[in-house]
């Protein structure tokens, strides 16, 4: 595991980065073939403008908004809502598992905190600033 540090995108091979809270990248002359929103701060209707021919917005936090935008533009272009949609089993934990150990998924922790710190833990998650894991160290 390694510690983040910027500009963390990067160093797991992203050609650009930008820093959303400097720059709107919906205003830019910018084309992007992904748009991954984990924060879901974006509409797909401010984000298809920027998006490339084929581009797709995903995100994490299924919406209303994002549904709806990804019925009906899917019937007039090209370019596409999409949401991660993740439920944990038993195999996916143990393939994690495996690569991570091996060294091709790298897990980037933010802050680890010990155990009886987990209210502050549960804080800093709440900022939605971390730039990694916040990790709850078990004793």
């Amino acid at each position: 595991m390694q510690r983040a540090s910027a500009p963390i995108a990067l160093q797991f091979g992203c050609d650009a980065v930008l820093d959303y809270t400097k720059l709107d990248f919906t205003k830019s002359n910018n084309h992007w073939d992904i748009i991954f929103d984990t924060v879901s701060n974006r509409s797909f209707g401010e984000c298809k403008k920027v998006l490339t021919q084929k581009g797709v917005m995903i995100n994490t936090l299924p919406t209303p908004s994002v549904a709806l935008n990804h019925y009906l533009t899917g019937q007039v272009t090209s370019k596409t809502a999409r949401t991660i949609w993740v439920k944990p089993n038993s195999a996916d934990v143990e393939w994690i598992a495996g690569h991570m150990a091996s060294g091709a998924i790298k897990v980037v922790i933010d802050h680890a905190f010990p155990f009886d710190q987990a209210k502050e833990a549960l804080a800093a998650s709440e900022k939605g600033k971390a730039r990694g894991k916040i990790v709850i160290e078990m004793p």
